[in-house]
C-alpha cells in the first residue's frame, strides 16, 4: 500500500480522536492549570470561533508553547489536540495538521512569502473543509515568524519582512474565513518570533 501524498510543507495529517495520541496529554508535566488553560482556549476558538470572529481584538485562534529545547513543547500541542478532539467528539473528528516551517524558506526572493501564502490560502483550507475542527501544529515558529525589527541586513530582510507578513496575513485571514480551525505553535527563542505574533 502506498503512502499518501502530503501537500509541501506538510509533515503529516492525523484524524483526532486516535488512540495512539491518547498519552501525549498526560506524559507530559506542566502544572494542571496550565493545562485547564490551554484546554479552555482551544475549545473557545474551536467552539465559539465563528462569534469570536466578529469581534475585534479578541484572540484569534492561536497559541504560542514556548520554553526551552527538549521540554515537551510538541507533544503537549498534540496532547492539547486529542484532548479537544475527545471533548468535541459528539460534534466530529478533528483533523490535527503538522507543518514543517523549514520548508518554506528559500533563497529566491519573494519564494518564501509565495509559499507560505499558498499554505495559508489554499492547503490549510482545503484540510480544514474535511473535518467539523482543525488544529494546524507549527513546531519552532520563529522559522517564519521571525522578529522583523531584528532581521538582519545579510539575511535579506526584505524576503524575512514578506515572509512574516504572510503567516501574520494568513492566520488573520483564517480566523475570519475558518473559525474553526486552531494554531498551536511552538518556539524555543520567544524573542526571536515578531512581536505581532504574540
Amino acid at each position: 500500500m502506498s503512502k499518501a501524498v502530503l501537500p509541501p510543507g506538510v509533515l503529516s495529517l492525523h484524524v483526532l480522536p486516535a488512540d495512539h495520541h491518547d498519552r501525549d496529554w498526560d506524559n507530559i508535566v506542566v502544572p494542571r492549570e496550565v493545562k485547564e488553560r490551554l484546554l479552555n482556549q482551544a475549545l473557545l476558538t474551536l467552539l465559539h470561533g465563528r462569534k469570536l470572529s466578529m469581534l475585534a481584538g479578541l484572540p484569534h485562534g492561536l497559541i504560542v508553547l514556548s520554553g526551552p529545547s527538549g521540554t515537551g513543547k510538541t507533544t503537549l500541542g498534540r496532547g492539547l489536540a486529542q484532548v479537544a478532539a475527545l471533548a468535541l467528539a459528539a460534534r466530529g473528528a478533528t483533523t490535527l495538521v503538522e507543518i514543517n516551517p523549514h520548508a518554506f524558506p528559500s533563497d529566491m526572493l519573494g519564494e518564501s512569502q509565495r509559499n507560505i501564502t499558498r499554505l495559508m490560502q489554499d492547503t490549510i483550507p482545503e484540510i480544514a473543509a474535511r473535518r467539523p475542527h482543525t488544529v494546524v501544529l507549527i513546531d519552532e515558529v520563529e522559522a517564519f515568524a521571525v522578529r522583523r525589527t531584528t532581521a538582519s541586513f545579510e539575511t535579506n530582510p526584505v524576503d524575512v519582512h514578506r515572509a512574516t507578513d504572510a503567516i501574520l496575513l494568513g492566520i488573520d485571514e483564517i480566523a475570519r474565513s475558518l473559525p474553526n480551525v486552531l494554531f498551536v505553535t511552538t518556539t524555543n527563542f520567544i524573542d526571536a518570533v515578531d512581536d505581532a505574533f504574540l
